[in-house]
């Protein structure tokens, strides 16, 4: 490893990750009493932690942040063994975590001459402060260094944001968030809230009225963010959480999925948690949500190999063997049939609109590949024009398409298109330009 990580348990990743991945966890503290107080996740567990709120409606518990020594604690098995650290924190909005986090740093680089502890501010909370972790394990494993970790994590923490509601405005009264009367108000007229996490902080509660409308506005809040901010879902950690398990959110699960899917969002994985205390306290035993936050992705070296290629091929086309263009470069109908044929290759079938868009935009390719300079503002209006359909609709279904793709022939069918080992899906700009030679070079 190339360095060890640190979190705190308000990250919310179940312990088999944890331990599978050598994840440190530093617990919060939780009381019931304002007296005892026990270490999420080692002393009590989170369904049991919810089901004591459950069965103790009138109790309000609190959680404590975790202790510097209990920070020492977790950097100093890394430090002896010569390795750097990068402990990521609950944002520093919510709690006082991240600076007893910076105390102990200051206490174990006292003591330990050479050792290097980064201290982050995820600039986040549950799932999705979760999901930075995963990112910064997928970047260690990667052989990345300390510093392209904090770099890479700093930015790919401004992307996160989470819609949620829950069932009681009571939690919501305790914890300052709602006045008293609004609590009373909304508990006669079965009122729920719509909140909100980004920017590091809880946004104004907005409030439906019943449980099911606060569900499905949830639903269209992620439907309306997703398709306002261009998200690519391939691009993306999509996750849900709940509290103490409902059947509701099952049911809420299934239905995000279709509407998300009607929208033209094809979520091929999901992540699912179990949202933990630090958040349950301020919501009672029933949150139940939604967030998503963008991926790390190692930047791949066959995009800018086959943009290069494709820009040698204008200036050298005797490099290339004799193709099915005429003479004077124009286009030939039965390059069609190469690109069908290959499509099907991959699994993917004329059912799926993306099929004839994903073949029409290698067509615009292998015309002109200036058009690959851009693919957002040339290719895909280029083809919405050519097939009298939209632009964002050319983006989502040859998006899926490509997923279709990766689903039927993995990543041994992706390698062979592309002449080098692939192990993540590409980017709609990515299969385009790797489909495009591929197809240029067999024709």
């Amino acid at each position: 490893m190339q360095f060890g990580i640190v979190s705190d348990s308000s990250c919310d990743l179940p312990e088999a990750y944890l331990q599978a991945e050598q994840v440190q966890i530093v617990s919060f503290y939780i009381s019931f009493d304002g007296e005892n107080y026990y270490q999420e996740g080692k002393q009590i567990s989170i369904p049991d932690f919810y089901q004591k709120m459950a069965d103790n409606p009138d109790c309000f518990p609190k959680t404590s942040m975790p202790s510097v020594q209990d920070y020492v604690d977790a950097f100093v098995p890394f430090v002896k063994d010569g390795m750097p650290v990068l402990c990521i924190c609950l944002s520093k909005k919510l709690s006082g975590s991240m600076q007893a986090a910076i105390n102990a740093k200051q206490v174990v680089e006292e003591q330990y001459e050479g050792a290097r502890i980064e201290i982050l501010d995820s600039a986040l909370a549950t799932a999705l402060q979760g999901m930075l972790v995963k990112a910064a394990v997928e970047i260690r494993n990667a052989g990345e260094s300390l510093d392209e970790a904090v770099r890479c994590l700093g930015e790919i923490r401004k992307s996160g944001h989470i819609f949620f509601t829950t069932d009681d405005l009571k939690y919501l009264e305790h914890g300052g968030r709602i006045g008293k009367a609004a609590s009373v108000a909304g508990s006669v007229l079965k009122i729920k809230p719509l909140l909100q996490f980004y920017d590091g902080e809880l946004g104004p509660a907005e409030l439906c009225r019943g449980r099911k409308k606060s569900i499905l506005k949830l639903i269209e809040k992620m439907e309306t963010y997703m398709e306002e901010h261009d998200i690519h879902p391939e691009d993306y950690y999509i996750v849900t959480g709940v509290g103490l398990w409902v059947e509701e959110y099952e049911q809420f699960k299934n239905q995000l999925a279709e509407r998300l899917e009607e929208a033209g969002f094809h979520v091929a994985q999901w992540e699912d948690i179990q949202i933990g205390a630090t958040i349950g306290v301020h919501t009672g035993p029933y949150p139940l949500g939604t967030g998503l936050l963008k991926r790390w992705k190692k930047e791949c070296s066959f995009l800018s190999f086959f943009s290069s290629i494709l820009s040698i091929s204008v200036v050298f086309p005797v490099i290339f063997k004799e193709s099915r263009y005429d003479s004077s470069g124009g286009w030939k109908e039965e390059n069609m049939q190469l690109i069908y044929e290959t499509l099907r290759s991959l699994g993917l079938t004329s059912k799926y609109q993306g099929y004839q868009q994903l073949a029409e935009a290698t067509k615009i390719v292998l015309e002109n590949d200036n058009f690959m300079l851009n693919v957002t503002k040339n290719i895909y209006p280029e083809v919405a024009f050519r097939l009298k359909v939209t632009s964002q609709s050319v983006e989502r279904n040859i998006r899926t398409a490509i997923e279709v793709c990766w689903r039927q022939s993995g990543p041994e069918g992706f390698s062979k298109i592309a002449g080098c080992k692939i192990t993540r899906i590409p980017t709609n700009a990515e299969f385009i330009d790797m489909f495009a030679f591929y197809i240029k070079t067999h024709s």
